[in-house]
C-alpha cells in the first residue's frame, strides 16, 4: 500500500471519498463520502442543530429593528419592530431618501430647492417632485395598556389609556338614570298591568290590561302505560305503575332496593294462657288472655238470631219449639213415643234425655215422618251417659228409615241430634257427638 505522507495535502469537500473496512467482513474494502460521514456524528450536518454543547461567549446582536434579550438561559428575540425608524440622518444634498436597517437618511436638499413638504403614505422612499418634498409618514408598531388611573399617556411606543371601574345599582324604580363617583345608577322602570283570564282566543295587550284567556282541562288518568295525550280539553296521564318485589326475609330496618322491597321480620309465637289481664308480648312470644264474657241465650221469636250486648236470641227453628225440653228419662229396657205434632198451638221438639240404672237399650220411637212432614226433632244426652252401653236408640215407625237405617244410637255424654222429616223419612241433618 501506498505511504499516505506522499500525497500532497488539499482543502477537503462533502464529495471526497475515504477508504474503509466492512465491520462485517474484514477482507472487503468499501469508500465512504465525507458528507455521509459527518451526518453521522450527533448534531452534525454543515448547520449548526443546537447551542447546547458550545462552548465560550456566544453573542447575538439585534439590528433593524430586531431586538435580543437574554434572561437566564433564554435568549429572545423580538422582530416586532423590523423595517421600524430607529434614527434619522440629513447625509447628502441630493437623490432620494432611503431607510437602511433602521436608519432614515433624508439629504439636506438645502434652502429653496424644495417650495412644500407633504406626509403622503406611510411607507416608502422619500421624493422631491417640481419643488414638493413628500416624506412617507412612517409607523412604528404601539402598545396599548388599560390598567391604572389619571390620563392617557404616550411613553415611547406604549400608549396608556387608564380605565376606571364602574358599579351599576337599579336602586329605586322611577326618575332618571344617573352616574355619580363611579356608580350608574338604572331605575327599575315598572308599570303597572292588570291581568285578566276570561274569554278565549290568542292573549291581548290593551293600554296596561293584559287579557290571557283560560280553558277548562279536565284530567283523566286512563291506562298504565304509555305517553300523555291531550285530546281536545281532556289530559290524560296513564296511572304509570312499576312491578315491586317483596321479601320479608333478614332482619333491620326495611328497604327498597331499586323495585325490591325487604321487610325484615321476627317470628313470633302465639299463647293464650290466662282469662284477664292484658296482652303481653315478652321476646317472641305474644300471649293473648283468652277473654270470656256472660252471655244470655234466649230461643224466642223467629228470624236471624241476633246478638245484642250480653244476650244472644236463637230464635225457635219453627212453630212447633216452645221454653222448656221434654225429659227423657231412659233405663234400660225401656221405651216412649214422641207424639205426633198437635193441629193446633204448639208442640215440644225438644227431648232431653237422662239416664239411670245400669247398661242397656232404650227405645225412643218418631212419629210418623208422613203424619209430621217436614217436621224437625232435637234429642240430647245429659251428663248421666257414662258409658257407651247406656243407649238411647232412636227409631222412627214401622216400614220408615231414620238416614236410610232403622235406627240411630245416642250413648254418650251431652250429645244431641237434629232430625227432620222430608214427607216419607226422617232424616240426621245435625249430630253432635
Amino acid at each position: 500500500m501506498a505511504k499516505i505522507s506522499t500525497y500532497p495535502t488539499s482543502q477537503p469537500t462533502l464529495n471526497d471519498i475515504l477508504i474503509g473496512s466492512d465491520a462485517d467482513n474484514l477482507d472487503v474494502t468499501k469508500n465512504y463520502l465525507l458528507k455521509d460521514i459527518i451526518a453521522l456524528i450527533p448534531g452534525g450536518s454543515l448547520s449548526v442543530q443546537s447551542l447546547n454543547t458550545l462552548t465560550g461567549v456566544v453573542t447575538i446582536n439585534g439590528l433593524g429593528g430586531i431586538t435580543v434579550t437574554e434572561t437566564g438561559s433564554v435568549i429572545s428575540i423580538d422582530g416586532s419592530n423590523a423595517g421600524s425608524i430607529s434614527s434619522l440622518t440629513t447625509n447628502g444634498t441630493s437623490g432620494d431618501a432611503d431607510l437602511t436597517a433602521g436608519v432614515l437618511n433624508i439629504p439636506n436638499y438645502g434652502a429653496g430647492q424644495f417650495s412644500s413638504l407633504t406626509t403622503l403614505g406611510n411607507s416608502g422612499s422619500s421624493t422631491l417632485v417640481a419643488g414638493v418634498l413628500n416624506v412617507p409618514q412612517y409607523q412604528r408598531a404601539i402598545t396599548v395598556t388599560t390598567s391604572g388611573s389619571g390620563a392617557a399617556s404616550l411613553i415611547g411606543a406604549n400608549l396608556n389609556i387608564p380605565y376606571e371601574s364602574i358599579s351599576l345599582t337599579t336602586l329605586g324604580n322611577s326618575g332618571l338614570a344617573t352616574f355619580t363617583g363611579n356608580v350608574l345608577n338604572v331605575p327599575q322602570y315598572q308599570r303597572a298591568i292588570t291581568v285578566t283570564t276570561n274569554g278565549s282566543g290568542a292573549a291581548s295587550l290593551i293600554g296596561a290590561n293584559l287579557n290571557i284567556p283560560l280553558e277548562t282541562i279536565s284530567i283523566t288518568t286512563l291506562g298504565n302505560s304509555g305517553l300523555a295525550t291531550f285530546t281536545g280539553n281532556v289530559l290524560n296521564v296513564p296511572a304509570y305503575q312499576r312491578a315491586v318485589t317483596v321479601t320479608t326475609g333478614g332482619s333491620g330496618a326495611a328497604s327498597l332496593v331499586g323495585a325490591n322491597l325487604n321487610i325484615p321480620y321476627e317470628s313470633i309465637s302465639l299463647t293464650t294462657l290466662g282469662t284477664t289481664g292484658l296482652a303481653t308480648l315478652t321476646g317472641n312470644v305474644l300471649n293473648v288472655p283468652q277473654y270470656q264474657r256472660q252471655v244470655t241465650v234466649t230461643t224466642g221469636g223467629s228470624g236471624a238470631a241476633s246478638l245484642i250486648g250480653a244476650n244472644l236470641n236463637i230464635p225457635y227453628l219453627n212453630s212447633y219449639n216452645t221454653g222448656a225440653p221434654t225429659v227423657v228419662s231412659a233405663s234400660s229396657g225401656g221405651s216412649s213415643s214422641i207424639p205426633t205434632a198437635l193441629s193446633t198451638g204448639a208442640t215440644v221438639n225438644m227431648y232431653s234425655g237422662t239416664w239411670s240404672g245400669g247398661n242397656g237399650d232404650y227405645t225412643l220411637t218418631l212419629p210418623s215422618a208422613t203424619t209430621d212432614s217436614y217436621r224437625s226433632i232435637r234429642v240430647i244426652t245429659d251428663g248421666t251417659f257414662i258409658n257407651t252401653t247406656m243407649r238411647i236408640l232412636l227409631t222412627p215407625v214401622f216400614g220408615q228409615t231414620i238416614n236410610g237405617a232403622s235406627s240411630v244410637i245416642l250413648n254418650k255424654t251431652y250429645s244431641g241430634i237434629l232430625v227432620w222429616s222430608d214427607g216419607s223419612n226422617w232424616r240426621v241433618i245435625q249430630e253432635i257427638s
